[in-house]
């Protein structure tokens, strides 16, 4: 039994050792070298992932590994929980360097196609509207994830920045005045547009009026108060 034990102890990293690749398994798969049936369900699994990889559809892997679609699902659903990631505060940041670092190397390789001599300049020009793209796309998802400031951002900002500050009577008499003439230069307006605009005027006017009913009465308050420092 002991020796039996070591036996088998020292075949293990041998076996690890000469545990063949996924493409040499699919190979031998193919060619009737070995049988589905003699594989692991590890190594079968490794066969799955590289043929899904690969572009194989569930029936087309079915097909080179000799195994039931319904072991494919099996297979492809445990693959998906041995990937599984759980949520930790550094994944973003981690996947994020990865995205960056990604791009960058598909930046430069693009760069070095454009400087090949004997490069067509069709395919240089691609090559550069490629790096365009990379960039372009590299900011958009930057800015999706909140590591780059965005316009609506910069706007909330100013929003929050002059909450404080509503705009004076002149300010908004003005804004009114504008888009006023918009709607006179516009070709068409709908009846909705044109009863809001009509509601904002009158409100305007409300406004004006409040803003004079009070400039009188603090002026008359003030007179009273002169009046009874008179007497």
């Amino acid at each position: 039994m002991d020796t039996n034990k070591k036996t088998k102890t020292k075949q293990e990293p041998v076996m690890a050792e000469e545990t063949p690749s996924p493409i040499t398994l699919v190979r031998d798969l193919q060619s009737g070298k070995i049988s589905a049936s003699s594989l692991s369900t590890e190594a079968r699994q490794v066969c799955v992932e590289y043929l899904g990889n690969e572009g194989y559809s569930v029936g087309e892997i079915a097909e080179v590994l000799k195994i039931s679609i319904r072991t494919i699902h099996r297979d492809r659903d445990q693959i998906k929980a041995a990937h599984a990631v759980g949520f930790t505060p550094d994944i973003a940041e981690q996947q994020v360097g990865q995205l960056v670092q990604h791009a960058d190397q598909a930046v430069q390789r693009l760069r070095r196609i454009a400087r090949e001599k004997d490069c067509p300049h069709a395919a240089r020009v691609e090559a550069v509207r490629g790096t365009w793209t990379v960039v372009k796309e590299l900011t958009e998802l930057l800015q999706h994830l909140g590591y780059l400031p965005t316009a609506a951002h910069q706007i909330r900002a100013d929003l929050t920045h002059h909450i404080d500050e509503p705009p004076s009577f002149d300010q908004m008499q003005m804004e009114v005045a504008r888009l006023e003439l918009l709607i006179e230069q516009g070709d068409k307006t709908d009846e909705k547009t044109m009863h809001i605009f009509t509601e904002l005027k009158t409100t305007l006017k409300q406004f004006a009026m409040s803003t004079q009913i009070k400039q009188l009465t603090a002026a008359l308050d003030k007179g009273g108060d002169r009046d009874a420092d008179r007497k």
